[in-house]
């Protein structure tokens, strides 16, 4: 199921299952968003007078706060859980985690109640598509293409990357991706006339970067 949105939170995260901060389940384990998380570890920081503007004060608040939500049963390993929000590498991990994010909900803008996928308005929505799936193969691998400057610095690392995407229906997208380009419909297993007539090089491209994407996904992570 897709991670549950949090828009507040008691000053002690409820216990698992009861409260608004319980978010969705997954097996036993229940989701939590970023923010969620993010606003725990501010309300820690200031409950404990724990300074975070150094990195002892850091690695203690993001101690206290993983041990909390762990024993809650809160799922975190779709988190940014190893660095804090106050330091330039926690800044960055978590800019690379929306960047995931907006590329999965990028394309589960395209599938229809059909489960098909639409038509898309211009080329420029073309590329923006292809531009996500390469997003989501990269974060997914490992690569360091997540971390935007080559270096793998502020990479979300392939784990907490695939756990994201575990956590939401973007395989069910990727599913309906595989349609894009029809099926022969002739006798001989080849595409007709017809067929062709329908298929536009966009589609199949997209196709090709859609098969790239969850070969990246389902390959053990670099």
């Amino acid at each position: 199921p897709p991670p549950t949105t949090m828009t507040s939170h008691p000053s002690s995260a409820p216990a698992a299952g009861t409260g608004a901060g319980a978010g969705s389940t997954s097996g036993t384990q229940h989701l939590i968003t970023q923010a969620y998380f993010d606003d725990v570890l501010a309300e820690n920081a200031d409950l404990f007078d724990i300074d975070t503007t150094a990195t002892e004060g850091q690695e203690q608040a993001l101690s206290e706060t993983i041990d909390q939500l762990s024993s809650q049963g809160m799922a975190l390993d779709h988190l940014c859980v190893e660095f804090h929000p106050n330091s330039e590498e926690g800044r960055a991990v978590r800019e690379r985690r929306g960047e995931l994010e907006t590329a999965l909900a990028t394309l589960d803008g395209l599938v229809q109640g059909d489960g098909g996928i639409r038509e898309f308005e211009n080329e420029q929505e073309v590329d923006g598509v292809l531009a996500a799936l390469r997003a989501v193969a990269s974060a997914c691998s490992g690569g360091d293409g997540s971390g935007g400057d080559g270096t793998g610095r502020g990479s979300i690392g392939a784990y907490p990357a695939l756990a994201l995407f575990k956590s939401t229906e973007s395989i069910f997208t990727l599913m309906s991706l595989l349609g894009i380009v029809p099926l022969p419909t002739s006798t001989t297993g080849t595409l007709d006339g017809n067929d062709c007539a329908d298929i536009s090089n966009d589609r199949e491209k997209i196709l090709k970067a859609t098969c790239q994407t969850l070969s990246s996904i389902l390959s053990p992570p670099s």
